[in-house]
């Protein structure tokens, strides 16, 4: 290689650089706690514990907490703003439930799992949020649950709930 190339690969790797530092993004927690939403839609989903994944439209919280009460048709979760440079485009993300010790059975299938992930896809600046809807009864488990928000190898939400029989 001869030395007049070297400097146009530095010059290369340094601009990579710095695009991937303006790709980086960071989140604006907006709500805590339970939430209502306008819609929901079941989406078949094998990887899911329950067999299916809900999506949301419209969520609004009901109250700023991480005590949560273990009752069918609770939600709860989280609401966030990605923060970032401006793009159109969605961002994919991986949500991640941690369930209490010992995990969640579904006795339908005789599936046990300590935590469950998906993906989700959010726009920068555009409200996006992950939470968790009390549909069997077999998912009201007490304890600390906690949500992890990922892209990539980088944590963007950690929250933990505890969750209590009334």
């Amino acid at each position: 290689m001869s030395l007049n190339k070297i400097p146009v690969l530095l010059v290369a790797f340094f601009l990579a650089g710095g695009a991937f530092a303006q790709a980086s993004t960071s989140v604006d927690i907006r709500w805590i706690g339970p939430y209502t939403a306008e819609s929901t839609t079941s989406i078949g989903d094998a990887s899911m514990l329950l067999g299916a994944r809900s999506q949301s439209e419209g969520t609004k919280s009901l109250e700023s907490t991480t005590l949560i009460s273990a009752r069918i048709g609770t939600r709860f979760g989280v609401g966030f703003v990605l923060s970032g440079p401006p793009t159109n485009e969605l961002l994919s993300l991986k949500g991640v439930w941690h369930f209490p010790s010992g995990g969640m059975r579904n006795p339908e299938s005789g599936r046990t799992a300590d935590k469950q992930e998906w993906k989700l896809n959010c726009r920068v600046g555009k409200d996006c949020w992950a939470g968790f809807i009390f549909d069997k009864s077999w998912e009201l488990v007490p304890g600390t649950w906690t949500l992890e928000v990922w892209q990539g190898a980088t944590s963007l939400v950690n929250q933990t709930f505890n969750v209590v029989v009334p």
